[in-house]
């Protein structure tokens, strides 16, 4: 999916925006679902970089659902991976801000 750029990356961030919505849904999800989104989407680096460089709103939004899992007690998620995702989500956000700021939208 990452080979289509921009609608790639928010594709495969509405495929985590759907687990959410099943999980809140159905109960259903494991937590090995959710260790597998993370380390393969946000913590794996590489990754992380590939769809920042695709659509930085897309990986902000599947940083955010995962927190959002987390918060929800769909995902028990160690303090270390909870810790990187805020990390990550705060250096999006910090980008996403800065992106406004120099387009006069703040």
């Amino acid at each position: 999916m990452l080979e289509h750029d921009y609608l790639g990356a928010e594709k495969i961030h509405e495929r985590v925006e759907n687990t959410l919505a099943f999980a809140a849904t159905t109960h259903k999800v494991g937590n090995w679902a959710w260790e597998k989104i993370a380390d393969t989407l946000i913590l794996d680096e590489d990754m992380r970089r590939r769809l920042e460089q695709n659509n930085r709103f897309a990986a902000a939004r599947i940083v955010d659902r995962m927190l959002e899992a987390q918060g929800r007690g769909y995902w028990q998620a160690n303090e270390e991976k909870v810790h990187q995702l805020r990390e990550s989500q705060s250096e999006l956000e910090g980008w996403l801000e800065d992106e406004a700021a120099g387009r006069g939208l703040l």
